[in-house]
């Protein structure tokens, strides 16, 4: 498909920021954001590094339509005379960079490449502005069978983009090692009220009919924790008991979450003491209308149903909601650099679970990790270890169980203290950031003050593990 270049009325004028060569004290710190991607290796670019998004998108449930422009303000790390970002199949109604509008536009397998009107250097700072618009076609995601993309309901509509889905619907560098600044504005017709990941910095309602909500999220986020839920929406504002706001928005459905909100508020609290400060400003969560068994991890706040959520706690609320929190640290706050590092996020969430579930008495922490490393052997030779699952296997037990094991025995080898100071110093270090599983060996070997990889070459990239965990040091 080719479409004709135009100048765009909407886009002509890029957020302030300054394009053009980098002075040379920035210079250096240009790099690709190359960490080579076995798992979705079509997805994203190592040619430029994005700095920010600036979107502002109008959603249709009606039609299930959107109608959109972004900017992608990014510096080059490579010559650039065609510009790719992840965005299809949707139609690109114009484009230009710095206000150059592109000479051509071609898509294919979800890639838009926009021929330039002028070539761009590496270490050149750029704005690109492209105007779309049409149905988002969601994917199907190979380990759960779960749609990812832009997914519309019958209430209204939600992003799953875990592991490549934000490209159906948001022109980006679609990999979780690029991560940049967000500014989404969602329009939709009242009642209907928009949501997106990030702190509300405007609410618009001068246009009869019609909200326009205006989302920052300041600190570094991949692609693929965007969130933008549109719906019947009802925002609840709270805190933790230890005072960490909260600001949740909730189905207008009738159903009762607020023990779940109250439970989550627990959790935090305990998380913010074992990890360190919450890394979002304020924590909260997404209550949808939506099918039972709908969990998207997403920056900020997590996205769950209201039927998972509602009638008196039980294990499944603490389940669910020990899980998504903890991905706020390892998977928001710091992100795995490739999607075989994904461990980084679905191990750390399931041992933060286990540490919450033997905190609120529902399970021992000890029968939680023997339960996992009695099955782990069968899953690693039906999926593979934890750090080297297959694509359809990455967000499935052996990554995330096998992982949780992996890190109870690295606890079980350095001890409670210098465990713990690994974690914590781990996400100080890294929040903002993407990181290997080479970094956080390195990490821990380096805090526990031993080579601790032959550790993990045995726990976590091995086919089998020992049949009992290691004996704890001395209290």
């Amino acid at each position: 498909m080719v479409v004709p270049a135009l100048v765009l009325a909407a886009c002509s004028s890029p957020p302030s920021v300054t394009t053009g060569p980098l002075p040379e004290s920035e210079r250096q710190a240009v790099a690709p954001t190359e960490a080579p991607e076995a798992l979705y290796p079509l997805s994203g670019t190592g040619d430029y590094d994005v700095e920010r998004y600036d979107v502002d998108l109008t959603y249709d449930p009606a039609t299930t339509a959107i109608s959109a422009y972004a900017v992608m303000t990014a510096v080059a790390a490579a010559p650039l005379t065609t510009l790719t970002v992840d965005l299809g199949p949707l139609a690109v109604d114009g484009a230009n960079v710095d206000n150059v509008p592109v000479t051509a536009v071609t898509q294919a397998d979800g890639k838009t490449h926009l021929t330039l009107g002028a070539p761009i250097a590496p270490g050149t700072r750029f704005a690109l502005a492209i105007a779309y618009h049409g149905v988002p076609q969601r994917r199907t995601d190979g380990t759960l069978g779960a749609p990812v993309g832009w997914i519309s309901t019958p209430s209204g509509s939600y992003t799953r983009n875990q592991p490549d889905g934000a490209g159906t619907w948001l022109p980006s560098n679609d990999r979780p090692a690029d991560k940049a600044a967000t500014r989404i504005r969602v329009t939709v017709p009242d009642p209907f009220y928009g949501v997106a990941s990030g702190a509300l910095a405007a609410e618009d309602r001068t246009v009869p009919g019609r909200v326009s909500t205006t989302w920052d999220m300041v600190q570094p986020m991949a692609p693929s924790e965007v969130e933008v839920a549109t719906g019947p929406l009802v925002r609840v504002d709270a805190a933790t008991p230890g005072g960490l706001p909260m600001s949740s928005f909730v189905a207008a459905n009738g159903t009762d979450v607020n023990g779940s909100l109250g439970l989550a508020g627990q959790v935090l609290d305990y998380y913010v003491e074992l990890f360190g400060p919450f890394p979002f400003g304020e924590g909260g969560l997404l209550a949808g209308d939506l099918p039972a068994g709908v969990d998207v991890d997403a920056q900020g706040r997590p996205l769950l149903s209201t039927a998972d959520l509602s009638g008196v706690l039980g294990v499944r609320q603490h389940r669910l909601l020990s899980t998504a929190l903890a991905h706020q640290w390892f998977g928001a706050a710091v992100t795995p650099a490739r999607w075989q590092d994904v461990w980084l996020s679905e191990g750390f969430s399931t041992y933060a679970r286990w540490l919450w579930m033997d905190h609120a008495g529902l399970q021992r922490l000890d029968d939680a990790a023997a339960n996992a490393l009695a099955r782990t052997d069968a899953l690693r030779a039906a999926f593979g270890p934890p750090d080297r699952p297959a694509a359809d296997a990455m967000s499935g037990p052996s990554v995330a169980d096998g992982g949780a094991v992996a890190l109870h025995a690295l606890r079980q080898t350095v001890g409670d203290d210098r465990f713990f100071a690994i974690l914590r110093s781990w996400v100080t270090e890294h929040t903002g950031g993407s990181a290997t599983t080479d970094d956080f060996i390195d990490h821990a070997s380096k805090v526990a003050g031993e080579d601790l990889t032959g550790l993990f070459m045995t726990w976590l990239s091995g086919t089998s593990v020992p049949e009992q965990y290691p004996a704890a040091p001395p209290a």
